[in-house]
């Protein structure tokens, strides 16, 4: 009996601790795989969360390069414009200036010639010549001043004109350019706060599912474990500690 007694105590004694260890490889198994996957899940929403921010910048950097490209675009074709309407207004005020030059020289020649005409139907009637070169002095000095008045101030006022006009365009051009880079500079700030502000949110909200996926994950590890069965101790002789296991040994 006694025999029979201590190979029980001793079943129960190794039985107890072999659970225990079970127990505890169980444990410690389950917290390194949560951890393992908390450390994999936290490196996946870290190199998303970079990912992210990279892609961002890049939005950000390629809306500027877009905005001021369009700009310069912009500013290149208006540019082309006032040169190509600046050019046909200057060929058409030297085409009108030319043909208003060439219609006073053949009016200045038909009228010289009509004076001349009448200069020797003059002399012819007795005339003094010094009258006639007068007159002749006089005829051409109109004529003149009609080419200067009605040619030459009218082209150069028209010159003047043209470039004052060139002037206040190229302003404007200048004026135009600098608002369309403000508005660019102003939209591509905009947009890239946009994005920095949609992934902050993102890695918050990454953060938060990391959190409360940890936090299951918890949980589940803690209900998952066997619970303990006690086992019952063969009780020992009257006046034996139960826990020694050379009690009824005799």
């Amino acid at each position: 009996m006694a025999g029979e007694s201590s190979e029980q105590k001793e079943s129960s004694v190794l039985f107890n601790l072999q659970e225990l260890m079970e127990l505890e490889e169980d444990r410690i198994k389950s917290e390194q795989e949560a951890k393992l996957r908390a450390a994999e899940e936290e490196k996946r929403k870290a190199e998303e969360a970079e990912r992210q921010k990279r892609e961002a910048e890049e939005a950000r950097i390629r809306a500027e390069e877009e905005a001021r490209m369009a700009a310069e675009r912009a500013a290149r074709e208006e540019e082309e414009r006032l040169v190509r309407e600046r050019e046909e207004a200057e060929l058409r005020v030297r085409l009108e200036a030319e043909a208003q030059a060439r219609a006073a020289e053949q009016a200045r020649i038909l009228e010289h010639e009509r004076e001349m005409q009448r200069l020797k139907a003059e002399e012819k009637k007795g005339l003094p010549i010094g009258a006639i070169i007068g007159i002749l002095v006089v005829v051409l000095g109109i004529a003149g001043a009609g080419v200067y008045f009605g040619v030459i101030v009218p082209e150069k006022e028209a010159r003047m004109a043209e470039q004052r006009q060139a002037l206040e365009e190229k302003r404007a051009l200048e004026e135009e350019n600098r608002l369309k880079d403000l508005e660019a500079k102003r939209l591509a700030e905009e947009k890239a706060k946009a994005e920095a502000l949609a992934a902050q949110k993102a890695e918050e909200a990454a953060e938060r599912e990391r959190l409360l996926k940890l936090k299951q994950e918890q949980q589940s590890a803690g209900s998952s474990r066997p619970s303990r069965r006690r086992a019952t101790k063969p009780k020992g002789p009257k006046g034996c500690d139960p826990d020694d296991p050379l009690c009824g040994i005799e």
